[in-house]
Parts: C-alpha cells; sequence; structure tokens
C-alpha cells in the first residue's frame, strides 16, 4: 500500500472496477429518480374570472386558502373581472374570499388624502371566517368561473 493514500482506501485505481458495478449504480439512480418525480404532489395552475349580478368583478384581489395545509394565494382582478394565480397551487378545495386593493404608497411629502376602496361585493365574501364560497382545484390547469352570491 502507498504510504501517501489513506489506510482505508484500495491501492486498486478505478478503471479497473468492474464495469458490472457502474452500470448497477446508474440503474439505481435512474429508478431512485423516477420514484421522486412519481411520488410527488402535482401542481395546479389557476386562473378565472369574478362575476356579481352577472357582471364581472373588476375590483379587488382573490383570496384562496387552504387552512388545514397552511396555503394561500392572493391575486388581483383587472377590469375585465379576470385574475391570474403566480406560480402553482397544490390541489385540494380551497375558501374563497375578497379583499379591497391595496392602495399605493404615497411619495413623501405628498399631502396625504383618505383614499376610498369599494369592492361592491356581500359582506360575508370579504372574510375568510364568515365567507361560504369554496373551490375544488385540481391538477393541471383550472380556468374558474367563480359567480358570486347575492346574499
Amino acid at each position: 500500500m502507498d504510504k501517501s493514500s489513506p489506510s482505508n482506501f484500495p491501492d486498486t485505481p478505478l478503471e479497473t472496477v468492474e464495469p458490472m458495478s457502474y452500470s448497477r449504480c446508474s440503474l439505481f439512480l435512474l429508478i431512485s429518480v423516477l420514484a421522486v418525480g412519481c411520488g410527488g404532489v402535482p401542481e395546479a395552475k389557476v386562473s378565472g374570472t369574478v362575476v356579481y349580478k352577472n357582471a364581472p368583478v373588476s375590483k379587488g384581489e382573490v383570496n384562496l386558502v387552504m387552512k388545514e395545509k397552511g396555503i394561500a394565494a392572493i391575486a388581483l382582478l383587472d377590469e375585465a373581472g379576470k385574475f391570474n394565480v403566480d406560480g402553482t397551487l397544490t390541489p385540494g378545495i380551497y375558501t374563497i374570499h375578497f379583499s379591497v386593493p391595496h392602495a399605493d404608497p404615497m411619495p413623501p411629502g405628498t399631502k396625504k388624502t383618505a383614499i376610498v376602496t369599494k369592492v361592491d361585493l356581500p359582506k360575508k365574501y370579504l372574510d375568510a371566517k364568515t365567507t361560504t364560497l369554496t373551490q375544488e382545484i385540481k391538477g393541471g390547469e383550472n380556468v374558474l368561473t367563480i359567480t358570486v352570491p347575492e346574499s
């Protein structure tokens, strides 16, 4: 044994190791990668439209919450009532509520004025604790039409 190599390593160069052991190692790695890929949680893309009284809801934010797993997403509504959740969600049943849009910060030195933003929806749908709206999100692409009841 060469004194320059650690005592727990053989003096045999790697080139003399049987080629079969490389094949077994490669096969093990391939099976491991496939097993992890197959067992993963499917992802869901979510977009859609919010309607109230047969008209698009053009102000505010859509909040999707799966409290049991601690998952939440917020998407801004556009003038046509459309929204798009950035990223992906875990499939499951989500509670839906709405919030008023946040005002942009005002530059320093600007006189503060009251900014009143109103979302024309029943109050119970503006609170995560009182909303009764739910939506099942499935793996893959989800294009929703969320119709807010009048009561």
